[in-house]
């Protein structure tokens, strides 16, 4: 113990102690600012800004707000439509006019998205037959027709004979 105390006695060695206490205690705080000292060291900022980046940036989120305006306006046009044809949008609608208050710059993605979204949801007509020939125009076209072998060619009518003669 006496080693000790001779060791604490000397001006260096007890500073030596200290340092190394100190060190230990504030361990943490010195590991992060190192590494962002030596960043700030090895590449300084550049400088302020430029006054024209301030307008750059004024004029990205002004397209990006007729963007949405853009796709509202082309959502409601559809939503009119479909309104016309008789069907039910109230809802939809409501969605519309709520998705365009999102037109702030931090949730402008979310506006476009709930407007795509609406748009998917709008009731759409069914699938069109056209008559191969137009003097078919009168024919009319049965409700399971999607559902019928097509025939091209002959060949599938061909097949069909086959099996109901026992053949392949």
């Amino acid at each position: 113990m006496e080693w000790l105390l001779s060791l604490l006695t000397k001006p260096r060695y007890l500073l030596c102690a200290a340092a190394l206490v100190l060190a230990l205690r504030y361990q943490s705080f010195f590991t992060g600012n190192f590494a962002k000292l030596y960043r700030q060291w090895r590449y300084p900022p550049q400088g302020e800004a430029p006054a024209a980046g301030a307008d750059i940036l004024k004029e990205i989120d002004e397209q990006a707000s007729r963007k949405v305006a853009a796709k509202y306006r082309a959502v409601t046009a559809l939503l009119d439509k479909a309104a016309a044809k008789g069907a039910n949008v109230g809802a939809l609608r409501a969605q519309a006019d709520r998705a365009l208050a999102y037109n702030a710059p931090g949730s402008r993605k979310k506006a476009l998205d709930l407007l795509s979204e609406i748009a998917g949801k709008l009731p759409r007509q069914g699938p069109r037959y056209a008559p191969a020939d137009p003097s078919e125009d009168d024919l009319l076209i049965p409700q399971d027709a999607s559902r019928r072998e097509v025939a091209t060619g002959g060949r599938a009518l061909k097949r069909k004979a086959a099996r109901k003669k026992g053949g392949r």
